[in-house]
């Protein structure tokens, strides 16, 4: 029975070393995930009297290699984002119900994360939180929002959050 567990954690081992060469990723962070830069952020965003703009908050993200090298890194920005309350949770606490296949759908067109630039040596993610809020959440005058984001990279790197509106 041992001899069954090794052999499947030796395939599972080589497995991940393939994945790593097939997908370019670091080496540390296929093996060990927990060496995968995270950062984590919460804030408000003020909803009345922003109809005008077309963004009501942006947090900029930067991933900055540690390698000691050149240029820009590869990096991959997985992310999740939240509302609080949800706009489930902000019918259902007026009454109203909420049903269907995505009923996160409206929390998730109201924001949207992208690559915005680069520099020598890091890569600039924005998450922007959109006037879209302003239709859904009424009669609210800010809503709080939180989001956690990842840096893939093969290469090792910080990051780091600032609001920059």
């Amino acid at each position: 029975m041992n001899h069954d567990v090794e052999k499947r954690i030796v395939a599972l081992r080589n497995e991940v070393k393939a994945q790593k060469v097939a997908r370019e990723l670091a080496y540390s962070q296929l093996l060990m995930p927990e060496n995968t830069p995270s950062i984590s952020y919460s804030g408000t965003a003020t909803v009345q009297g922003q109809e005008r703009f077309d963004t009501l908050a942006r947090c900029r993200v930067r991933f900055t290699r540690t390698d000691g090298e050149e240029g820009a890194p590869f990096v991959n920005f997985p992310f999740s984002f939240a509302f609080s309350p949800t706009y489930r949770e902000f019918e259902q606490s007026i009454g109203n119900t909420v049903t269907g296949d995505d009923v996160d759908f409206v929390d998730e067109q109201c924001y949207v994360g992208y690559v915005a630039g680069a520099g020598a040596n890091y890569v600039d993610f924005y998450i922007d939180v959109t006037t879209e809020v302003v239709l859904n959440w009424t009669p609210f005058t800010s809503i709080d929002f939180s989001f956690t984001v990842e840096a893939i990279s093969n290469v090792p790197g910080t990051l780091s959050v600032e609001r920059i509106l």
